[in-house]
């Protein structure tokens, strides 16, 4: 019993410093990711700037230094189950050795969900990247001083330019809500 009992102490220790390290690396990683984006396009020629494919790039790198502040939050995730299942592998081997196979049909279904949550919530953070871009781009287009002394600013002009933004945002919105 004592041996079960140091298990779930050092398991519990283990999980609390690797969050607490995830606290301190993840703002880390992003000022990292900033810096190292920042430098790049700082080195980029003046011919480059002015092309289009290279705006898109740019949109689309924007959003590197958030999703390396997340790939460690999903790290830690991952170490933190991982330091869960050994656990629970100990405690089952000092009970009864015929539990372990139970522990693989329980565990077996979470990471299947774990996966399938993954997955989803990549292909959904790739539509809404999608809808951030348009968003900006439309935004800065109506506060454009060059853009908006060529047309005139009336509500009714502004409609045709922010309705093809408007129905995927509430589609997704829409399921979004019914995952939830």
């Amino acid at each position: 019993m004592i041996f079960v009992a140091v298990m779930a102490m050092t398991g519990s220790m283990l999980k609390s410093a690797s969050t607490a390290a995830t606290g301190i690396l993840e703002p880390k990683v992003q000022r990292v990711a900033t810096e190292r984006y920042l430098g790049l396009v700082a080195r980029v020629e003046m011919k480059a700037v002015e092309d289009d494919a290279f705006h898109k790039l740019m949109n689309s790198a924007q959003w590197g230094a958030d999703s390396a502040r997340r790939m460690v939050k999903y790290c830690t995730t991952v170490v933190n189950a991982a330091i869960s299942l050994i656990t629970a592998a100990d405690v089952l081997t000092v009970l009864h050795q015929v539990l372990l196979p139970l522990l693989t049909a329980i565990a077996l279904p979470s990471v299947w969900g774990s996966l399938e949550m993954a997955r989803q919530r990549y292909t959904s953070w790739q539509r809404f990247i999608q809808h951030a871009r348009a968003a900006q781009l439309l935004s800065r287009l109506l506060i454009d001083r060059k853009a908006a002394c060529q047309r005139p600013r009336s509500f009714p002009r502004v409609r045709p330019v922010i309705g093809p933004h408007r129905r995927p945002a509430r589609v997704a919105r829409q399921r979004d809500c019914y995952r939830a």
